[in-house]
């Protein structure tokens, strides 16, 4: 997995790219989250649509790092889930824990 970071306006976009499998991915996407956190960002949008995979451990590091902003007082979205992306989460019911948006321009709308 890469991660890709930008800004717009007071919104942190982490741009995920390649298959989301764990190993060192976990503490890669962790560190960007705290790192995004210290910098007072308290929004954060995780842009799915360059992922081709994701397994149970990437799911892991997902909710692992959902949970960091969580308790950080940031709220953190996904946007651009691609179809097998969306169907694994789905299956899981991960669905009904993340808010999840088709487009980037949703998803910034959501979060004003």
């Amino acid at each position: 997995m890469k991660i890709k970071i930008r800004e717009v306006g007071d919104v942190a976009i982490f741009d995920l790219s390649g298959k989301i499998m764990g190993g060192e991915d976990s503490g890669k996407y962790k560190k960007a989250i705290l790192d995004a956190i210290e910098k007072n960002y308290k929004k954060i949008l995780v842009n799915f649509s360059k992922v081709s995979w994701i397994n149970s451990t990437g799911l892991g590091i997902i909710v692992s790092g959902y949970t960091t902003a969580s308790e950080k007082n940031c709220d953190m979205r996904l946007m651009n889930l691609t179809d097998k992306v969306n169907s694994i989460f789905m299956i899981t019911k991960l669905s009904t824990v993340f808010k999840t948006y088709d487009s980037e321009e949703e998803a910034l709308a959501n979060l004003k």
